[in-house]
């Protein structure tokens, strides 16, 4: 199985991941697993700072490249915000280029907390790991319009197809 093939996230610029990928000539499938609307819990309305048993959009889908499993990714938006695309079928398209499109939201930022840990069942089976491997476990807040959270996320992915790279300029 070839994995050589990266995704490099910059911290001062967030392009969609689809189209990142498809620009480079890669196949890629969005394969939705599960979507719908939820209620949100403890962990997830601290994170968007909404109420406990917030109405939510949930969509998990997996991710992949050149025939490849590469990541799991899930997402938490506050129903409100995206009311009418809970329905919508999300196979092989850019979720947030759809937002962008029917409800002119952008995220601004994010801020992520990004992890090696051991993979569960449903991820070793998904991402076709091997019994002792790790993934890479990205876990973050997207914002709209300063600091108001838009999205919580989870990516599961295998430690190699995520690379970040920073860069600042210093003016003096």
């Amino acid at each position: 199985m070839n994995k050589d093939f990266f995704v490099l996230r910059e911290y001062n610029n967030y392009p969609s991941i689809t189209e990142a990928i498809s620009s480079q000539g890669h196949l890629i499938e969005n394969k939705t697993l599960e979507q719908g609307v939820i209620e949100s819990n403890y962990n997830i309305s601290g994170q968007l700072n909404v109420p406990l048993a917030t109405k939510l959009f949930y969509l998990k889908r997996l991710r992949v490249v050149d025939h490849i499993p590469r990541s799991i990714e899930k997402m938490y938006i506050d129903l409100k915000e995206v009311e009418g695309m809970e329905a919508l079928d999300y196979n092989n398209k850019s979720f947030h280029a759809l937002l962008h499109q029917m409800k002119k939201i952008d995220k601004l930022h994010t801020r992520e907390q990004i992890l090696i840990v051991e993979p569960d069942e449903e991820e070793k089976d998904l991402l076709k790991l091997e019994e002792d491997e790790e993934i890479l476990l990205i876990k973050g807040v997207a914002y709209k319009d300063g600091d108001h959270p838009l999205e919580y996320y989870e990516i599961s992915s295998d430690t190699n197809f995520y690379r970040y790279r920073s860069l600042s300029s210093f003016h003096g």
